[in-house]
């Protein structure tokens, strides 16, 4: 597996094709979790989160239209349940596709410009991120470099 961190150029191109066949598609999609979380607080992907995660809305047509442009994009499917979402590869790289309901923070999208393309984001997304990674979501947690290599350590959060 390879994470976003690593190879951030393919990862770029990950976001801009799910993103782009999510529009032609006409399915709400939002960056969310760790991906949401490390490209507006830090402007990059977050060196330890193993995924790009999207957040949409899921409608059972316009997705199996966009599963089949993503598998003749190079993507490799992966199943996953209904309730939940799907998972595909490409690059080595595992894009999550979250089942969302269109209320609360994904009533509405905000726009987050990454890498010269306005991505949807949650809305408001300080207050989603907050409700995801609690009041001290602002400060990158410390340690999980040498966590992630296999070293015994303390890991401090914000």
């Amino acid at each position: 597996m390879i994470f976003p961190a690593q190879q951030p150029k393919m990862a770029n191109a990950i976001l801009l094709t799910v993103a782009n066949q999510c529009l032609c598609y006409n399915i709400p999609y939002y960056l969310a979790y760790g991906t949401c979380l490390g490209l507006y607080r830090d402007g990059t992907h977050i060196p330890y989160h193993n995924d790009i995660d999207f957040a949409m809305v899921y409608s059972d047509e316009n997705f199996e239209n966009l599963a089949q442009s993503l598998t003749s994009l190079g993507f490799e499917g992966v199943i996953g349940t209904e309730e939940e979402g799907r998972h595909f590869w490409k690059f080595g790289i595992l894009v999550d596709l979250h089942w969302v309901h269109q209320k609360s923070y994904y009533a509405q999208h905000g726009i987050l410009r990454y890498d010269d393309y306005d991505y949807h984001i949650p809305h408001p997304v300080e207050k989603y991120l907050k409700w995801l990674y609690g009041p001290t979501w602002k400060t990158p947690i410390e340690g999980f470099e040498q966590l992630r290599k296999g070293k015994d350590l303390q890991v401090k959060y914000g």
